[in-house]
Formats: C-alpha cells, structure tokens, sequence
C-alpha cells in the first residue's frame, strides 16, 4: 500500500499522523505529502495569477498552505488583517473554479507551517541553480589555473555574458 493510497484527503496535519505508523521511512512520507501539496497550492495560486491582482499573488505566495484538500483550505500567514473581505472573496471564487466545487477555506495566524511558502522555495530553487553555476564554472581551466596560484580564493559572483 502506498502512502499516498493510506493517508487520502486530509490535512497536512494528519496526514503526518498518518505517515509515522505507514511508512517505515517517515522522512520519504513527509517528504512526499509536503511536495503533492506544495505542487497542489502552487497550481492553485498560478491558476489566481492568471486573472487576479498582483498584491493579492504576492501574498499567496508568501503565505503558507497550512491544509489543502478537496474539501479545504486553511492558509497560516502571520497577519491575517491583511486578507481584506475583497481578497477573501476572490480566493473563495478561485477555490470553486480549481475544485469544480465550493470548499471551505480559513485562514489561521501562523507562518511556521509544515510546507515552506512558494517565495521560499522558488528562492530555495534559485539558490540551487546559483551552486549549480559556482560548481560548473570552477570546472572552467582558467578558474582551475587560478585556484592553483591562489588556494584560497573562491567564486564569489558570478556574471552570465549573452553571445
């Protein structure tokens, strides 16, 4: 039986309950019921970027996905003031259209949710990419021959030249 099979449509919450007594490898659970929500909520809000304002995209993606399920949303960020009644009503429009159905969708002050926000991983992906750049171009002869007359120097930036 496969974790995702055993767990269904709960919260994140639960799902991590869920995860420690199915799978012997609770890091691979967690890892995966994060990522098929972390995917799931930036589907969700790529599809509001499509049609809605700026401001109300910015803060979904800094916001954090607390529960996604068929059935609800629960959104943590840090100043729920911010989520004005217009920007409420805009996300429960979106939600039908995603879901092809109402879902109820709440929102509960907390920033330190199990998934990292969609600002944070797009920043964690860039990091990524950054190291991937370092590495390939310490590779580079005249990098290596620097390296060799200096040991200790680093790459420190990097400019990409457009041919």
């Amino acid at each position: 039986m496969d974790l995702e099979s055993a767990v269904g449509d709960y919260s994140i919450s639960e799902k991590l309950s869920v995860a420690d007594t199915v799978n012997e490898d609770t890091d691979t659970g967690l890892s995966e019921i994060r990522n098929n929500i972390s995917d799931r909520w930036g589907e969700f809000v790529d599809m509001i970027a499509e049609g809605a304002n700026k401001s109300l995209v910015s803060l979904l993606r800094n916001a954090v996905v607390l529960t996604l399920t068929d059935e609800k949303i629960i959104i943590g960020y840090q100043n729920l003031d911010i989520f004005t009644e217009e920007k409420r009503r805009t996300i429960e429009r979106y939600a039908q259209q995603f879901f092809n159905k109402n879902i109820s969708i709440s929102y509960k002050e907390d920033s330190t949710g199990l998934d990292i926000s969609l600002r944070e991983k797009s920043d964690l992906e860039k990091e990524k990419q950054i190291e991937e750049k370092k590495r390939f171009a310490g590779q580079d002869k005249k990098i290596l021959y620097i390296k060799q007359v200096f040991p200790d120097s680093e790459i420190i930036n990097i400019t990409v030249l457009k041919e």
